[in-house]
């Protein structure tokens, strides 16, 4: 008997799932970032992510990707009933030919599309669009393409809808690559400038990504600051402080945020492990003071400066959102674990069940040890909650009960002796106080 680790497209499996769904008359809503932001009060006005929806309610297509040989271009939509990007649609439109991602599309609804930035005071030169085919991965069992972008890669637009302008208050958070970066400047999504050219200090809201310039953190970096425009604030007042509470980053899949407002002029950094099997907490790096007023412009950037400085320039995106209002903390920590819920770097899929209220738990990972033909089931709680855990065969069929008690808050294993199935295709399902939050297929083979 084997598990391999990872989902595979097994036909025959979305109708078993269907049936599992229909027995227990559950919805399979998902909620996404801006559903999160809309709640709170501190709507999305920008959300980009060549990776998955922002919206729930979405569905326009999420970037486009030109094909080099002949120049066509082709929108890239989301799967369909999934909320992953459709990365066999762009694979099979530029096969083995190069291609280039030159839109990013707005799911906010404000019409904020990204394109290639043109040339600024600092680089004088228009940007390039990125490399399609840079970085492919796994999330929640599907395959995704980032936005894989080295130097000379830039996006941009100077007119836009509904972006924060002045001292109204805004946050911004992406999900980058953390051990990509460069020490260069600069890496930055957010609020710029709307002429390309370098403004005074305040005139940008940004989070930055990278190992420097100004301002740096604890250790050799990288590190997550904000570019506010004539320096890159990792905290202090200065823009050239060091703020050993700001850590340097050394995960696969990392968060930052900034939030800026007034009355006092104010700034906060926030930072996260955004992997399935991160920690559940935000890490708060800076939350004091500003050196200036706020004079945004509400132009939108992404991967260089406000005046497109793209010095030794290079990273990688996955997704972002820019919100009208300051979020609070408290929604920080549920956009942290619904990027967490997203799997990230993920081969198995998991499917949740229940309404759009917060779920209690982060999605449960699985791993198989061959030596002992066991399936091992890794799941986080947030509170104590009296969890059951099963095991179905494709029939539907109750094969075995892992976990039938109460659990505490925490990171908790279940394991599932696997020695006696026979080969085929497992649904694990888990259910907190009664209610089905989550589903993952395990395949097992002899």
């Amino acid at each position: 008997m084997s598990y391999g680790g990872e989902v595979k497209h097994i036909s025959g499996m979305i109708a078993v799932l269907a049936l599992l769904f229909a027995q227990h008359n559950v919805s399979a809503a998902v909620t996404c970032p801006c559903d999160i932001y809309a709640t709170a009060g501190t709507p999305c006005v920008a959300a980009y992510s060549t990776v998955r929806l922002m919206y729930s309610t979405y569905t326009g297509p999420l970037y486009q990707v030109k094909r080099t040989s002949d120049k066509t271009a082709k929108d890239i939509y989301s799967l369909p009933g999934e909320t992953i990007a459709n990365a066999a649609s762009q694979d099979s439109f530029l096969g083995t030919g190069a291609g280039t991602i030159v839109k990013l599309y707005d799911q906010s609804g404000r019409g904020n599309w990204l394109g290639v930035a043109g040339g600024g005071t600092e680089t004088p030169a228009a940007d390039s669009a990125a490399n399609a085919k840079g970085l492919s991965l796994m999330v929640n069992g599907h395959k995704a393409y980032a936005l894989y972008m080295v130097d000379g890669n830039g996006y941009r637009k100077d007119t836009t809808s509904g972006m924060p302008t002045g001292a109204l208050p805004e946050g911004n958070y992406y999900v980058v690559d953390g051990t990509r970066y460069n020490g260069g400047c600069c890496f930055d999504f957010g609020n710029a400038e709307t002429n390309n050219a370098a403004g005074a200090t305040g005139t940008m809201s940004t989070v930055f990504f990278g190992q420097g310039y100004w301002g740096k953190g604890a250790g050799n970096g990288p590190w997550f600051g904000g570019d506010f425009e004539a320096g890159v604030w990792t905290g202090g007042t200065g823009g050239v402080e060091t703020n050993t509470a700001d850590p340097s980053i050394s995960y696969k899949y990392a968060m930052g945020i900034t939030k800026t407002w007034s009355n006092p002029p104010s700034y906060e950094i926030r930072v996260a492990d955004a992997s399935p099997t991160g920690s559940i907490k935000l890490i708060t790096a800076w939350n004091g003071g500003f050196v200036s007023t706020w004079k945004t412009q509400g132009g939108i950037i992404l991967g260089i400066g406000g005046d497109n400085s793209q010095l030794f320039e290079y990273g990688t995106f996955f997704e972002g959102c820019i919100t009208a209002g300051k979020p609070s903390d408290a929604t920080d920590s549920l956009i942290h674990r619904n990027i967490q819920a997203a799997g990230y770097g993920s081969n198995v899929t998991t499917v949740r069940y229940s309404d759009n209220n917060e779920v209690s738990a982060l999605p449960f990972t699985v791993r198989y040890n061959p030596s002992t033909s066991c399936a091992i089931i890794s799941y986080s709680m947030r509170d104590v909650g009296r969890v059951s855990m099963n095991i179905f065969d494709q029939r539907g069929r109750r094969i075995a009960e892992i976990v039938s008690s109460s659990v505490s808050s925490g990171r908790h294993e279940a394991v599932w002796n696997a020695k006696s199935v026979p080969t085929g295709v497992y649904v694990c399902r888990m259910a907190i106080d009664g209610i089905e939050r989550w589903a993952g297929k395990i395949i097992a083979r002899k």
